[in-house]
Parts: C-alpha cells; sequence; structure tokens
C-alpha cells in the first residue's frame, strides 16, 4: 500500500517537474521577473538602454540641437525662477491680503495681482522643468549612442562625435553638482521658497506644500532613475588603497569599502530614496500637520488705511504701528495679532476676534465694535474715545481695561474715577522725586473721590556697592529680601518666622515695609531689598518704601513710561510664607514667589 502512493506521488512531481510548475521554479521566476529591469517595476528607477541604429551623422546633428536647446531652455529656467524668488522675497505680506499690487509676468509681459501671481508662477516653472528634462532625456540617450560610436570608431582610427561644451555634458565633480542642483533641486528650492511666502494665508497651505512635495517628489525619482549603474571608474590608486586598507582587519576592510563606494550605484541613491520616503510620510500626514506650518503675517508700519480685511484670518499678525483707519475689520480672526500703536481710528471692527491681542496705546477712536471679542486682549493705554456700539461687559473681559481711555460719559459705568484720562496722561511725568507710576482708582486703598493721590517710582534702581554677609562676595545692585543677611543660616532668626500679616494690594507697599523693617531692622539687615528701599532719598524725600504685589506689577505695565528697567526679577514687599517672597520678571511679567535669599533687584516707590 505504502510503494503504490510512493509511486503516485512521484509521478505527480514528475507532471510538475515537466510543467514547470514547482515551487522553486515559481519563486524563481518571480524573482527574475522583479530584477528584470526592462520591466516594471524595476524599470521605473533604472534606466533602459535602447539600440539606436541612426547614423553617426545624424546623432551628431541631433546631439547639438539637443544641447543647444537644453541650454536655452535651462536658462530660461534660471531666469523665470529668480525672477519669482526676487518677487517673493521682495514683496511685503500687505500684498498678501490686498490686491492693489500688481507684477508683470516673466512671459508675455501681462501685469498681475501678487496673489494670483504666487498661484501662476508655480505651474510656470513646472511647465519649464518639464520641457527640460525631456529635452535632456532624449539628450542622454544620445550621448549613450556618441560614446558608443566614438569607442567604435576610436578603434578603426574614424573621425569621433564632439560634445557640445555645456555645464550638463562635462564630467568633473563640479559641474554634475551644479547640473544636478539646477535640474533636479532649483525648482522644488524654489517651490518651497514661493510655499513658505503663502503659509501666511491658512487657506494656501494644503495646496502649496501638496503641490511643492509632489514636485520634490518626481524630481527625486527622475534623479533615481537617471543615476547610472557605475557613478565613477576606480583609478589604480584607489584599488592599491583599498588593498592596503583591507589589510588592516574588520576595520580596514570597512574603511576600504567606503573608499570604494562611489561605484556603487545604491549608495548614490539611497539619500534620495531616504528624503523621497519622508516626503510621502509628509503628504500622507499633511492634513493633521498643515496648521503647524502656518506663519503669522507681517505687517509692521504698514499702510491699510480703507483695506478691505472683512472676514480675514490673521491669528498672530504683527502689526504694529499700522495705519488700519477706516478698513473693514468686520467679523476678522485677530486672535493674539499685534495692534500695538496701531491706527483704527473709524474701522470697523464688528464681531471681529480679538482674543488675546495686544492693543496697547492703539487708537480706535470712532472705531464700531459692537459684538468683539476681547477676551484676554490687553488694553493698556488703547483709546476707545467716541467708540460705536461698545458692549461694556465684553470691555471688562479684557486684561488692563481700566487703562484705557473712554468718554467722559462711561466713567461712572466703569467705575473710573472722574479724572481717569487726565491721570493716564500724567504717567510717566516726574513728580516730587520721581515718575509717576500709578494713579489710584476706586477699591484702590488709599483713594478718596475727589482727590488724586497715586505711585511715584524712582528713576532709576538702587545700585549701591556692598560686601554680602553671606557669600563674602562685592554686590552691586542686587539685593537679599529682609532675612537673608545673616552669615549662616543656622542661625535661630534665619527666616524662622513669617510676618502672616503682609498685603498684595495696591496702597499696602508702605505697610508691609514698616513690618518687614519692625522685624528685620536696618541697623542688623542694612543690605536687605526693604531697607535699601528705605534708605533711598530720590527728590530729598525720606518716605520711599518697597512696593507690595500689585503695585510693583503697576511699575512693570508702565515700565515704558517710568523707564529705567532691566529684563530680571525685582523684589516686592508681600511676603508668601516664612521662606519664600513674592517678586516680578521684568522680562516676561511673570509674578512668582522664591526663597528670600535670592538676590534680586529693587526699585523704590513712594505715596503722594
Amino acid at each position: 500500500m505504502h510503494y503504490r502512493a510512493d509511486i503516485a506521488l512521484s509521478g505527480v512531481r514528475l507532471i510538475m517537474i515537466k510543467q514547470n510548475i514547482m515551487p522553486d521554479s515559481i519563486l524563481k521566476r518571480k524573482r527574475a521577473r522583479i530584477t528584470d529591469r526592462n520591466r516594471w517595476p524595476r524599470c521605473w528607477w533604472y534606466p533602459v538602454p535602447e539600440e539606436d541604429k541612426r547614423h553617426l551623422d545624424v546623432v551628431g546633428q541631433l546631439h547639438e540641437s539637443y544641447a543647444k536647446t537644453i541650454n536655452k531652455t535651462m536658462f530660461a529656467l534660471l531666469g523665470v525662477g529668480f525672477y519669482c524668488l526676487l518677487k517673493v522675497i521682495g514683496e511685503s505680506d500687505k500684498s498678501l491680503i490686498v490686491a492693489n499690487t500688481t507684477i508683470q509676468t516673466p512671459v508675455g509681459g501681462t501685469s498681475i495681482s501678487f496673489q494670483s501671481f504666487l498661484w501662476v508662477a508655480p505651474f510656470l516653472l513646472v511647465i519649464l522643468a518639464v520641457y527640460l528634462h525631456i529635452v535632456y532625456g532624449h539628450w542622454l540617450k544620445l550621448e549613450r549612442r556618441r560614446e558608443f560610436l566614438n569607442d567604435k570608431s576610436e578603434k578603426f582610427g574614424d573621425a569621433t562625435i564632439e560634445s557640445i561644451p555645456a555645464l550638463f555634458s562635462f564630467k568633473e565633480r563640479l559641474p554634475r553638482f551644479f547640473t544636478n542642483l539646477v535640474f533636479y533641486w532649483f525648482v522644488p528650492l524654489t517651490l518651497w521658497i514661493m510655499a513658505y511666502k503663502a503659509f501666511a494665508l491658512k487657506e494656501s497651505i494644503l495646496w502649496f506644500s501638496g503641490f511643492a512635495s509632489i514636485v520634490t517628489i518626481l524630481l527625486l525619482f527622475l534623479q533615481i532613475n537617471r543615476c547610472p549603474d557605475s557613478k565613477s571608474e576606480s583609478t589604480s590608486r584607489s584599488r592599491w588603497l583599498c588593498w592596503i586598507l583591507s589589510r588592516w582587519g574588520a576595520f580596514g576592510r570597512l574603511v576600504a569599502f567606503i573608499v570604494n563606494v562611489p561605484s556603487k550605484r545604491w549608495f548614490w541613491n539611497l539619500p534620495r530614496w531616504v528624503v523621497s520616503g519622508v516626503f510621502v510620510a509628509f503628504m500622507v500626514n499633511l492634513p493633521s500637520v498643515s496648521k503647524s506650518f502656518r506663519r503669522p503675517l507681517n505687517l509692521p508700519r504698514e499702510d491699510l488705511k480703507g483695506a478691505w480685511l472683512q472676514g480675514l484670518d490673521m491669528e498672530g499678525a504683527d502689526m504694529n504701528n499700522v495705519n488700519l483707519q477706516g478698513a473693514n475689520l468686520a467679523g476678522a480672526n485677530l486672535r493674539n495679532v499685534n495692534l500695538q500703536n496701531a491706527s483704527l481710528q473709524g474701522a470697523n471692527l464688528k464681531r471681529a476676534h480679538l482674543q488675546n491681542a495686544h492693543l496697547n496705546a492703539a487708537n480706535l477712536q470712532g472705531t464700531n465694535i459692537g459684538g468683539a471679542n476681547f477676551d484676554g486682549a490687553d488694553l493698556f493705554s488703547a483709546d476707545f474715545r467716541e467708540a460705536k456700539e461698545m458692549e461694556l461687559y465684553r470691555i471688562q473681559k479684557a486684561a488692563n481695561w481700566n487703562r484705557a481711555y473712554y468718554t467722559i460719559n462711561l466713567f461712572s459705568l466703569l467705575k473710573l474715577s472722574r479724572t481717569h484720562n487726565d491721570d493716564l496722561e500724567k504717567i510717566g511725568t516726574y513728580f516730587q522725586g520721581g515718575k509717576i507710576a500709578y494713579i489710584l482708582q476706586p477699591g484702590d486703598t488709599g483713594y478718596v473721590d475727589g482727590e488724586q493721590h497715586g505711585l511715584i517710582a524712582a528713576e532709576e534702581d538702587i545700585k549701591t556697592i556692598y560686601t554680602d554677609a553671606w557669600d563674602k562676595v562685592s554686590v552691586t545692585g542686587y539685593y537679599r529680601w529682609s532675612t537673608g543677611q545673616y552669615e549662616n543660616e543656622n542661625k535661630s532668626d534665619y527666616a524662622s518666622q513669617a510676618l502672616f500679616n503682609t498685603s498684595i494690594q495696591v496702597g499696602d507697599g508702605k505697610d508691609n515695609t514698616d513690618k518687614i523693617l519692625a522685624k528685620y531692622p536696618a541697623a542688623a539687615f542694612p543690605n536687605s531689598a526693604a531697607a535699601v528701599a528705605r534708605a533711598y532719598r530720590g527728590g530729598g524725600y525720606d518716605d520711599w518704601f518697597l512696593p507690595s504685589q500689585s503695585e510693583l506689577n503697576q511699575l512693570y505695565l508702565n515700565r515704558s513710561a517710568v523707564g529705567g528697567f532691566v529684563d530680571y526679577s525685582y523684589w516686592s514687599s508681600s511676603e508668601f510664607n516664612a521662606f519664600l517672597a513674592w517678586l516680578q520678571s521684568f522680562g516676561n511679567g511673570d509674578q512668582y514667589y522664591f526663597i528670600q535669599y535670592f538676590k534680586g533687584r529693587v526699585r523704590p516707590v513712594r505715596a503722594f
């Protein structure tokens, strides 16, 4: 029984061998099919030599004609590309949002808007690049035929076909580098620079980045296809060097392999495959990452008077000192926009989104702000006099709304003093030994209706020179809080008891300083922050003190008007606990508590 089964199985195998359907044979045929350069997919990235039986003279004439055409097309491509680069780099972002800037196209001389130019120019570049590569592809075939015929002619002593001297026909490395740069990388680089310009407009990001990626991938693939099997021939010197290195063991053989690698086609194409893979992955994820490529519009000091910008997305734009008088910004997205010192008189800001916008010293007189969202916007010194359709509850959601200018009949509704606008005008003026830094408002400690009181800041930081009792080093302009002057922290009184009753409010800095000095007298701690503030004698006055946390914040808000501050942390007189006290960074405005033996800056103030 087993014998008959073996005979049957052998018969089946014999039939399969005759019909060539054995598994091993199938795998061999599939492998041969895939590795065949004359068939897909391998033919896509390997140059397939084609037999050319044209006569020697015909090859010479066509070779010369194609070379001249390539030269002309290459220079045309460079000319158009550089023209596009100059226009894109030279034009301001204003041209992206208003259509009054016209540009002449490099071909035909037609005048179009810059916005239209950004859409037309990439197609013009790609058309020239396609034509260039079609002609260059034919030239490469003729070049291979020319070299073959020349080798044949040299054997028989016949005349050879001379090559036309051109950048792309030289074999040296430098010309080949520039050929690759112009033929395969110039257009993608130009497209990406144009894309970066368009990235300021949200709706353009996806299209421009996708188009530039496709062109980059196609040209990389074309470069892979045209890469010859042998990049360069190994010289006898390099062969001797490889032989010597191979005697040095594994490391020497590795170095010899690297030295000999220029003749390997895969080595030159590997970076191109990697870059192609990166761009393919980028395109797959483009819809989800496109927002991260958004760049803010750069429009400082631009004249956009009367511009139609309704509903435009300008989030994060830099528009300081811009002229937007009479501009239509209804429904525009102005989140996080820098509009400091901007002129917005008579502009239409109905339903505009101004969340977290910087409107410091912006002029909005007569502006229609009905329904505009000011949540988190900075309105310090903004001018809202005669503003139309103002909704006070929206204004009060902004930061520093009580530091802006308003029409007189709104003072009572906003619970501001009757001299509010005049008070703001006095900020930064010299008075009684320093500069006025703040005028007390209703709700502040010490405010009296009908009277004017506030804070005067010294014109500069305290900068005495002393030897720090703790570090035993000379220090200028930096001071520890009141408990930081002991020689070692193990002493019983070193920051061991909190004051408990210091305040952070405006009007309480003087009381805070008195409490600090009562516990830590200036006689024992002459170089503490509180002591040096009290010892200041600007204008001949002796009632200077260390500002409270809120008073220090008013100095930060008015730092430009007061002047003399540095990007460092300043001490307040408000304690957090036995070991920590409040500071404020004048670099970014952050308020935080820190160890009391930290050395910070001191700017004394006095009340008037």
